[in-house]
């Protein structure tokens, strides 16, 4: 047990020194205080469901504090994890368009799918039938919709064929 909380312990104590490395390579502006500022009011704005939100506001008080009693490592490493998050917010905020604008969308646009190529799909199935209907021995699906693409000179694959018809 206590080995393992040292290994944890010294994994732990890596993943924060590539941090500060990263972070010590970071380009500061000249007026650090109007950046984390800035910083603020743009996480500020984030919606107050965002899951970072607190955690970028956090680092960025943190860094100002670290500002003002002059220790650098600590704002820069401050600075950095804030940038992340806020990078991670965005995605997350992206992903969330996303998901809304398909969830929203996304039955709509199977109805409007199904209305185009319903007639085509349709047609896959009677060929299929007769397919199935002349043969003598009983064909597996990938073998019917192979016949249905060569039998009606379709471009989409035999996977589509396949999946399309029963």
């Amino acid at each position: 047990m206590t080995s393992d909380l040292f290994k944890l312990a010294d994994r732990l104590s890596a993943e924060l020194e590539a941090l500060q490395q990263r972070a010590n390579n970071l380009n500061l502006p000249n007026d650090i205080e109007a950046f984390i500022n800035s910083g603020i009011a743009e996480a500020e704005k984030l919606p107050k469901e965002e899951p970072f939100r607190q955690a970028i506001l956090n680092q960025l008080h943190h860094a100002r504090k670290s500002f003002h009693i002059n220790d650098e490592p600590a704002l820069r490493l401050a600075i950095y994890r804030s940038i992340k998050q806020l990078k991670d917010a965005q995605f997350n905020g992206w992903l969330g368009g996303i998901r809304r604008q398909f969830g929203k969308d996304a039955e709509h646009r199977r109805q409007q799918v199904k209305e185009e190529r319903g007639p085509e799909w349709n047609r896959w199935q009677a060929e299929a039938d007769k397919i199935r209907a002349e043969s003598v021995v009983e064909l597996s699906v990938a073998e019917v919709a192979r016949r249905v693409k060569a039998r009606l000179d379709v471009k989409e694959s035999e996977r589509t064929i396949r999946n399309r018809i029963s």
